[in-house]
């Protein structure tokens, strides 16, 4: 008995000495898009209950009555997959959460612009209206967000345009290639294969072809020169001095002197 209990005593020991392994987080049941993801945390921001939009173009903070707040408290950004949301505490839980957000489904037409779902004020960079969902009834409800500055106010606004970025980049990422061989298929189409011979409409092959001119025809245009004028009988160049009768009587006789 006395060497039953030894052995269990020093079974106990080893079984002491070993250390639990941690058991390793894979994939293969899931997918990053099951997990959720802090993007932005705040440890400021005001929450109100807002009164119905007065203005057609949206809203403003001066109405909502800024110094009494409905909560005070930290503000996380959550990102899950596709999806962003707010979440808002207080004591350490969760105080109100904000409608879901598919970052797919923002941007330029077709889609929706992101003041569907988040939307500044307009008489403050610092306030902002988003959408909270009654799971009583499924009923979307406007609530009002504020920060003490504009320093954590832009992060917040970055963080939001961040995400979606993110989303539109790896929806690009995930699109097939483009396939180039219709491409090759259709220029196929169009090699030309042997000897082609194109003919001009109003050009005949029978027609003698025009020479080109040379030498001082060429340099005026194909023009052609006129014959020169015949000389005259007695070769006289006298005119050439200005004296167009070619009478030198008015100069004197100079051998009789």
């Amino acid at each position: 008995e006395k060497k039953d209990k030894k052995k269990d005593k020093k079974e106990k020991k080893k079984k002491k000495k070993k250390k639990a392994e941690p058991e390793l987080w894979n994939l293969d049941g899931g997918s990053l898009d099951d997990f959720e993801m802090c993007l932005l945390s705040l440890p400021e921001c005001f929450l109100y209950q807002i009164p119905p939009k007065q203005v057609s173009t949206g809203y403003k903070s001066e109405a909502w009555g800024l110094g009494t707040p409905l909560h005070t408290g930290p503000i996380k950004v959550m990102g899950k997959g596709k999806i962003l949301y707010f979440e808002f505490f207080k004591d350490g839980n969760l105080f109100l959460k904000s409608a879901e957000l598919d970052c797919s489904q923002i941007g330029p037409t077709p889609k929706k612009p992101l003041i569907s779902f988040l939307q500044p004020v307009q008489d403050s960079k610092r306030y902002f209206v988003f959408r909270v969902k009654d799971p009583r009834n499924n009923r979307i409800v406007p609530f009002g967000m504020g920060f003490r500055d504009r320093e954590p106010a832009f992060d917040f606004n970055a963080a939001i345009q961040d995400k979606i970025a993110q989303v539109n980049r790896d929806a690009e990422m995930d699109k097939p290639e483009e396939d180039n061989n219709a491409e090759e298929t259709q220029t196929d189409l169009f090699t030309l294969k042997g000897p082609i011979t194109v003919k001009l409409k109003g050009h005949d092959e029978n027609k003698p072809k025009k020479t080109k001119s040379t030498g001082v025809a060429a340099a005026l245009g194909g023009l052609t020169l006129a014959p020169p004028p015949p000389s005259t009988d007695d070769g006289d160049d006298d005119d050439d001095n200005g004296n167009e009768n070619g009478d030198d009587d008015d100069w004197g006789d100079f051998s009789s002197a």
